[in-house]
């Protein structure tokens, strides 16, 4: 295998199967990476920081990629875990706050309290956002979307958590918990078979196979390579004194 096959690929032979033993290694590393990749998400998504449980998965999404890195994996499987589990830090943090307003969301009515208008003048383009209340008079904190017909006073339904953790949002939500349910356990899954692989591939699949091709390996008299071959140090023996003629007795 050649050097630039062998850093994209790994040090996997791709020639038969791997053993038990490796494939069992790969498993448990993809499951504790994805265990703990998952459990910052949901950290941060259960205690209202969903930013800060993103950012907590990244660095630990980076430090498996390094850990994979000094491994020797193949950067082709490096790569698609990296892309997998960057997805699932931010996005699978998106699908679990649809997850929960679709299960414990209510739907309440909230006032347009101040339309912000931000404009795009090289694009000729202009984005909208708006300031809303309860129809109490309790500030949201968070804004819902709105355009250029949009007035102060208006009313606008959003969807509350019931139990404040999650951000409202007048976004169209999933009508079955399922929808964002597959989404989270696809990423999931994904990003655990990627380090998966990844490990596999860092070792080779024969265990009778070397790391290194004897020189010998290219030359077509492997004798004449040992005999040509400079001694090891110490292994040269003395050369005999000539043999004195004795005088006739």
């Amino acid at each position: 295998m050649s050097a630039g096959v062998a850093q994209w690929w790994g040090r996997a032979d791709l020639d038969g199967r791997p053993s038990r033993r490796l494939l069992l290694t790969g498993a448990t590393a993809g499951l504790l990476a994805t265990g703990l990749v998952a459990a910052s998400v949901a950290a941060g998504l259960l205690t209202g920081h969903r930013g800060l449980g993103s950012g907590a998965a990244t660095v630990l999404v980076v430090g498996t990629a390094l850990s994979l890195l000094t491994m020797r994996a193949g950067h082709a499987f490096v790569l698609a875990a990296v892309g997998l589990g960057l997805a699932l830090s931010w996005l699978g943090s998106s699908a679990g706050a649809q997850l929960v307003l679709v299960v414990r969301g209510e739907q309440r009515t909230v006032e347009i309290t101040e339309v912000h208008v931000k404009h795009y003048e090289s694009r000729n383009y202009s984005s909208y956002s708006c300031s809303v209340a309860l129809l109490d008079g309790t500030p949201v904190q968070a804004r819902a979307g709105c355009d250029a017909t949009t007035q102060v006073g208006d009313l606008t339904p959003m969807v509350f958590d019931a139990a404040g953790v999650v951000e409202p949002t007048d976004q169209p939500l999933p009508r079955s918990p399922a929808d964002p349910l597959v989404s989270v356990v696809g990423l999931t899954s994904a990003f655990a078979a990627a380090v998966c692989a990844a490990v596999v591939s860092a070792r080779p699949w024969d265990p009778r196979r070397t790391r290194t091709t004897p020189r010998w390996a290219n030359t077509p008299d492997p004798a004449a390579w040992a005999r040509s071959a400079p001694p090891a140090p110490g292994s040269a023996r003395r050369a005999r004194p000539p043999e004195q003629s004795r005088p006739d007795d």
